[in-house]
């Protein structure tokens, strides 16, 4: 997802992450000790190799270098633990620097396929909620739901200033 909407931009007016793997510098950095540094053969085949020695490709193609592209408003979430926080920090970071539209829900006691029922509610809810908002301009009536409504139309307009052309919101 995170690849798409950098190298793509123009494909999408909405987009959702979930536990995302996108081989990025961050990933690479974690990947040292934290996640048991097993990839190297993935990083040569994406970039040819490390990122000090291969810098143009890196900044070509990992997503965390290519979030200024990004014009989706974009819904992370980091679902099992902080090796995921972690997979997903560079890029919501990226976009927050940017005063891009996103937002991410970290799950701290999840798993990658999240199990407890609240969490599960949580995750598919919000992500549904999110989508019908930036595609349809729908908002759910529930009052419990009216501060994320809130939160979602300063975003709206962070996405305008960045080119992001969506339907109004439906009162």
């Amino acid at each position: 997802v995170k690849y798409a909407i950098t190298h793509a931009p123009s494909l999408f007016a909405d987009a959702v992450g979930v536990d995302g793997v996108d081989y990025g510098y961050g990933m690479y950095l974690s990947n040292v000790d934290l996640l048991g540094g097993g990839d190297e053969d993935e990083w040569r085949r994406l970039y040819g190799g490390p990122p000090y020695a291969t810098w143009p490709r890196w900044t070509a193609r990992a997503p965390g270098f290519n979030v200024h592209k990004v014009t989706a408003p974009f819904r992370g979430e980091a679902n099992s633990g902080r090796e995921s926080l972690l997979g997903e920090w560079e890029f919501y970071a990226g976009l927050r620097r940017l005063e891009k539209a996103v937002e991410l829900w970290v799950y701290p006691r999840g798993q990658h396929s999240l199990r407890r029922p609240l969490e599960r509610r949580a995750s598919l809810e919000g992500s549904l909620d999110w989508l019908d908002y930036w595609l349809n301009g729908r908002k759910d009536s529930n009052v419990r739901k009216r501060e994320q409504y809130t939160r979602w139309e300063s975003l709206r307009r962070k996405a305008e200033r960045v080119g992001w052309r969506g339907p109004e919101p439906q009162r």
